[in-house]
């Protein structure tokens, strides 16, 4: 779930193929085009259906309009169980926006496979968890959760330095990746003390861009505490 203050999140899914071929007046099959639905419902996020196309005539495919009839006939039945619910998530992923946007690792791979993986630990590990956006850091926004993780989330200014350094004096934990806070808002790389970013990392060396799996992690007490991030 993306936490967004309770503000509406919509996510719009499609019904058309997504495959090398785009074809516009095509239907996926009803099993997945509701399990999309679902997903998007479960989340917290309000499903939006769609379907790309006016053709009319000969070889019109309407398949999609039968799913998204049955579906939202059968939300409409059970919207109290959908209202006016918050996260129970003790954990929060940190999308950064603006590494998503500008910043380049020297391995050239793409900037969503540093998300992707931490989601998908996460997602099989059956933990809760939050996206919590970057500029969403404050420590009232912060507080309940346990942990944070900013998977690569190298491009932070000074503010959410500050901020993430606030939570872990708090009494949260932290577990950062790779590249974490070495750039500030701006794409500029931190210079001198700085160039260790916000945390200290041992396992990295000076000028080193590819040390895989650095990982900074920062906890609340002693081992022996249950509550903390495994």
């Amino acid at each position: 779930m993306l936490s967004s203050d309770g503000k509406t999140a919509a996510n719009v899914t499609g019904s058309y193929s997504t495959g090398p071929v785009r074809w516009r007046n095509a239907s996926k099959s009803a099993a997945e085009a509701t399990m999309w639905l679902c997903e998007t419902q479960a989340s917290g996020m309000v499903p939006y259906w769609h379907f790309v196309g006016a053709e009319k005539g000969l070889g019109e495919d309407r398949r999609w309009q039968t799913v998204g009839r049955t579906y939202f006939d059968w939300s409409a039945q059970h919207d109290q169980h959908f209202e006016n619910k918050r996260s129970i998530a003790n954990i929060g992923v940190v999308f950064g926006q603006r590494t998503q946007l500008f910043y380049q690792h020297a391995s050239d791979a793409p900037m969503r496979q540093y998300m992707d993986g931490i989601y998908y630990a996460l997602l099989e590990g059956r933990f809760f968890f939050d996206l919590i956006h970057e500029d969403r850091l404050q420590p009232e926004r912060l507080s309940k959760y346990t942990a944070i993780i900013l998977p690569n989330t190298a491009l932070l200014s000074d503010q959410q330095c500050d901020q993430l350094r606030a939570y872990v004096k708090s009494g949260g934990s932290l577990l950062a990746t790779f590249e974490t806070s070495m750039y500030d808002e701006h794409n500029v790389r931190r210079a001198g003390v700085r160039s260790r970013g916000c945390f200290w990392n041992p396992c990295r060396r000076p000028g080193d861009r590819n040390q895989g799996q650095c990982v900074l992690r920062a906890h609340r007490a002693a081992a022996s505490d249950p509550r903390r991030f495994p």
